[in-house]
């Protein structure tokens, strides 16, 4: 008599636990993917891009980055992100160091 008692809690914790696991799973809403980007910044390629990977990137294999990525510093530091204009005038003087 006692095997069929733990038999049947055997399997109504078993189909317990399988219950919530099914109804735990379920997805209402989807993720929203945080912007890394701040105010009027574009995504993507613009282009600056391509002039400074033309000034840069074909000669000396170097990646400029100038645009606001927040996975990239410390949160304890205030940083701000370069004025646009500005970016391949100070590449270009790089470039003529480099020279």
């Amino acid at each position: 008599m006692k095997t069929i008692i733990n038999i049947s809690y055997g399997k109504l914790l078993l189909f317990i636990l399988i219950s919530i696991s099914i109804f735990s799973c379920k997805k209402s809403e989807k993720l929203a993917l945080q912007d890394n980007y701040l105010g009027e910044e574009v995504s993507g390629n613009t282009a600056l891009d391509k002039d400074l990977f033309d000034l840069m990137g074909k000669t000396y294999n170097i990646e400029v980055k100038y645009k606001w990525d927040q996975s990239e510093f410390n949160m304890q530091y205030t940083l701000v992100p370069p004025i646009a204009d500005k970016v391949l005038p100070a590449m270009t003087a790089v470039k003529k160091s480099m020279d």
